[in-house]
């Protein structure tokens, strides 16, 4: 029985010290090593079970699964009509640049810089169009939109995956102007 106990007991204390050496990255998620000796490793760990020194490595996990975020912003076109346009981008972080990511903007890249680089596109895209425009080159906004911000989260060593714009909506003013205008079409057409 005394041999059961000791058997136990190394197990026991086998077990609490791999807990304590050893991190688990699943999958979907990248580690980087933050050492408090010589500071955050650049080397990007994957999924699996890693060795680290306790109380002196600490992991940092990130999710680098792709992650939909939707986007509102209010702005004004060419012609000084406002409207509020929302935007589904895919997204997930360059897994190769883990490191720059982390000592750039930390472990909450996304809520920092998504918004201000999403918001920035969309205002100087649609500025470009008037609200006409907006509705019969919709295609072709939505395309313009895509490429700037792939092009401006790949200076922030971001992946977006698609980006496409899911809502538009013109000011109420602009709205009843289209139905007036309409109404006033059909009535004249009556008339003819």
């Amino acid at each position: 029985m005394d041999k059961m106990i000791r058997v136990g007991g190394v197990f026991l204390v086998i077990g609490g010290v791999m807990t304590f050496c050893t991190y688990v990255v699943d999958g979907g998620e990248k580690a980087l090593i933050f050492d408090k000796v010589r500071g955050l490793r650049q080397k990007v760990y994957g999924e699996g079970m890693h060795f680290r020194i306790p109380f002196i490595q600490d992991p940092i996990i990130f999710d680098v699964r792709l992650t939909p975020n939707v986007l509102e912003t209010k702005t004004p076109t060419k012609d000084l009509q406002n409207i509020e346009i929302s935007v589904r981008i895919l997204f997930k972080p360059n897994d190769q640049h883990l490191y720059y990511i982390y000592k750039d903007q930390g472990k909450n890249f996304a809520e920092r810089i998504i918004p201000s680089i999403t918001h920035e596109i969309i205002k100087s895209v649609v500025a470009r169009y008037n609200a006409d425009q907006l509705l019969t080159q919709r295609e072709k906004v939505s395309l313009e939109i895509k490429q700037g911000l792939i092009n401006k989260a790949n200076e922030f060593n971001l992946i977006f995956e698609d980006v496409a714009i899911i809502h538009i909506e013109f000011s109420k003013e602009y709205r009843e102007a289209i139905e007036s205008k309409q109404v006033s079409q059909q009535m004249a057409e009556r008339y003819i």
